[in-house]
This record gives structure tokens, sequence and C-alpha cells, in this order.
């Protein structure tokens, strides 16, 4: 039997599911496990964590599964053809790209795991891009697996996503969410969901134990991590004493060049006035100026946070101007724009 697929589609769907087809727990994670049946191909792929799924028109004769190794098959698929051809005949696979023919190596469908899940929660996301941007602020230490993990939380009228390494904390906000639900995924999964399906809406079913992103044609089942994510509502101030709105780059600019001082790495920003506030790192003779945007009742405060910390949450956001929002130099910073709202600890000023 042959079938026809369109390559520059096959190569995305094997680009992703290479990301996912390795394992040094099974061999057999290697694979990727094709699928064809009436005018459809199916692809799936596995590191044992997450599952993907995806799928693409083809021109095929009969229906077929096997699995083959995503290495030789995404070497294969390279070139500029318009389409690609699989024959199949005699247990042997030989794929035709142009005028190059690979033969791969064909394997059983009976060790590829399969999921039969049934979901009892759903979320629709909105807002992917802004979600993978605070997937940064994850933990990347192996322990506590909770704050590797991003928290996906509704109360039935609106939807949090947030991330934490206990240090800093970022979490964005959408307006629905189909009914409450609390569930902790790996951060590091919304990076690919977000290059996977850019700005597109996609729905995360979910249990007990998975959970499933999918815009209908390509899938992601992951294993939730156990436990109780932290509450970070608890260490967000309702009110606030004092504001100030700051060109982002121009703040970034100046953390670059500011050393890190090793005794206790403290950064300080003071505010001479209620227009313009000055940069400095203690145990250094280092300081640099700058303007204000607008402020509210900032004159003469000052306060510390880690350098790097703050450089981190600065990244997170998209757009030109950031507000900071404070009250004394013993509570958290909290730094919001575009929808994003992230918080960085601050401590106490030395003399």
């Amino acid at each position: 039997m042959q079938f026809t697929v369109n390559r520059k589609q096959l190569v995305a769907i094997i680009e992703t599911a290479s990301k996912f087809a390795k394992s040094k727990l099974h061999p057999f994670s290697e694979n990727v496990m094709i699928t064809v049946s009436s005018g459809s191909l199916k692809i799936n792929a596995t590191n044992s964590a997450t599952f993907y799924e995806a799928s693409t028109a083809c021109e095929a004769t009969e229906p077929i599964s096997f699995c083959t190794p995503v290495k030789p098959i995404k070497r294969a698929l390279k070139g500029r053809t318009l389409d690609v051809t699989f024959i199949i005949e005699d247990n042997e696979l030989t794929l035709i790209n142009g005028v190059n023919k690979t033969r791969l190596l064909l394997f059983s469908t009976d060790e590829m795991p399969s999921i039969s899940e049934t979901y009892t929660g759903q979320f629709t996301i909105t807002n992917l891009k802004a979600i993978a941007r605070i997937a940064s602020c994850a933990s990347k230490n192996k322990k506590p697996e909770m704050l590797k993990g991003l928290n996906l939380q509704g109360d039935g009228v609106s939807f949090k996503a947030a991330a934490s390494d206990v240090s800093k904390l970022a979490f964005v906000e959408q307006a629905q969410a189909e009914k409450p639900g609390d569930i902790t995924v790996v951060a590091e999964l919304f990076l690919i969901l977000e290059k996977e399906f850019g700005q597109s809406a996609i729905t995360c079913l979910y249990s007990d134990v998975l959970a499933e992103f999918s815009d209908g044609k390509r899938r992601f089942t992951t294993r939730l991590i156990p436990g109780r994510y932290l509450d970070y509502k608890k260490i967000i101030p309702l009110q606030f004493q004092r504001t100030a709105e700051f060109n982002r780059q121009l703040l970034l600019d100046i953390l670059d060049v500011a050393p890190i001082s090793y005794h206790d790495r403290a950064t300080t920003i003071e505010f001479d006035t209620d227009a313009s506030f000055k940069i400095s790192s203690q145990g250094s003779d280092f300081a640099a100026d700058g303007d204000l945007i607008s402020s509210s009742n900032v004159s003469g405060f000052r306060f510390s946070v880690r350098k790097v910390k703050l450089q981190d949450i600065l990244r997170l956001f998209p757009d030109e101007n950031v507000i900071l929002k404070m009250n004394d130099d013993k509570s958290p910073i909290v730094i919001q724009q575009s929808g994003i709202l992230a918080l960085v600890m601050a401590f106490e000023t030395r003399a």
C-alpha cells in the first residue's frame, strides 16, 4: 500500500513530535506511531509524561497503523518538495521525497501507550501567549515539584494562571471559566503550546490525573503535578499607598549595567521626587538616575530587591511601560501591565 502527505504539514508535526519522542526509560519512546485512515494521517508521540497527537490530510488506498523511529523520518523529510509518499511492501517502509528514497524500520504499535480518560472539568484558554510568558517564573529546581508547575485555577467566573519560585510570582487572568477547578501542570509545556497554537484559543480538559490541551487537530495530554498549589492570593496586598509608572526598557537598561553586590545581591530603587528615581547597588559606588512617567506618593521612598529577580519579572512584559505598586520597603512589590500581574519580594533597605 501507499499514501501521500503534504511535506510541509508533516514536517511541522514531526518537529513537535520529536520533542516528545525521546526517553531514557524506554527505547520505544523514540518512535512515533503513524495511523492512516479515511483520508487522514495521525501521529502520536510520548516521553511517558506528555502525550502528543496531531493529524493532517493524506491520500491513502487503505488504513494502516505502524511505528517508526522519529529521527530518520525527520531527516528524510528535508527538502523543498510539495508532497512525500510512503510505500509499504513486504513489511518494509520506503519514504519518497523528490528523487530521494529512504528506507525506514517498521515496528508494531502494541507497545505504544494509549490514553483513555474521563475528563470532569474544562477551561477555555484565550490568552495563551501571556500564560507562556509567566511560565518562566516557575522554579527550575527539582524540588519541590509543585513549584516547577504552572497553576490553572477557575472559580466559574474568571480564570487565573500563576507561576512562582517563591521569590517571585506572576499571574494572568481572563474573564471566562466554565466551572470551578484547580490544576497544576509542568510550566515548560506552555512554552511548547504557545509555539504550537500561537494566539488561537484552545481547550483544556482535565481530570484528577491528566490534563489535555487541544484545538481539535492537535492534542497534548500531560500528567498533573499532585498536591495543592501555594495560596498566592494571600500575599498580594489589597491596597497600595504608592504607585510609579516606569519606562520598562529604561529600567532594564540601568539594571543591566548595575553591578551585583556579592554581600547581599541587593539593588536599591530610590525616588528622589515624584518625577525621578535613582538606582544604586549596595556595596558599590554605582548610581544611575531616570525619570518617571507618572507617580503617586513616592517622593523620598526607597526599597531593595534582588537585581536578577526584578530583571526576570520586567522581561515578562510585552509593552513599553510598567506600573509598580508599593506599600513599605518590606512588602511585596507588584508590577502590572497588559493583564499580567507580577510580584517580587522586597526587603528592608540598609542605611
